[in-house]
């Protein structure tokens, strides 16, 4: 007997599908993080303007999910009007890397979302502006 496949979490609110998507890298499932991204997606994940556009946007959170490192969320501010919203939030990454070296990331950025009838709210840009912190 093959257990059934549980489906992503789904936002109900826009500030969730932020908060969703940091407890899903934090926990090792990138499948339940990208499901809360648009197919279009675009994401900046650091200060070093390197955008990832569709199809990237899987890899560079799987690369950020295998520091194995929690991301926290904080919702800072958010403004919906009809089927979009801006999320502002701070996101950290901190703890002792695989190889033992300290990482201490932080970023205030934003995140446009889109409410899709099926899938709850998208991410569709995504900016999490991270900026090396001193240890």
């Amino acid at each position: 007997m093959n257990p059934e496949p549980i489906e992503p979490a789904t936002a109900g609110e826009p500030a969730d599908a932020l908060k969703l998507v940091g407890e899903a890298l934090s926990d090792g499932d990138l499948e339940a993080a990208v499901a809360l991204y648009d197919p279009g997606a675009t994401l900046m994940l650091a200060t070093d303007n390197k955008l990832c556009q569709t199809g990237e946007v899987r890899q560079a959170l799987g690369e950020l999910m295998a520091t194995r490192l929690p991301v926290e969320v904080w919702v800072t501010r958010e403004l919906t009007t009809g089927d979009l919203a801006l999320v502002l939030a701070v996101r950290t990454i901190s703890g002792s890397a695989i190889d033992g070296s300290v990482v201490k990331l932080a970023g205030e950025g934003g995140a446009v979302l889109r409410r899709d009838p099926e899938r709850g709210w998208l991410v569709v840009v995504d900016d999490w502006n991270l900026i090396a912190q001193p240890a």
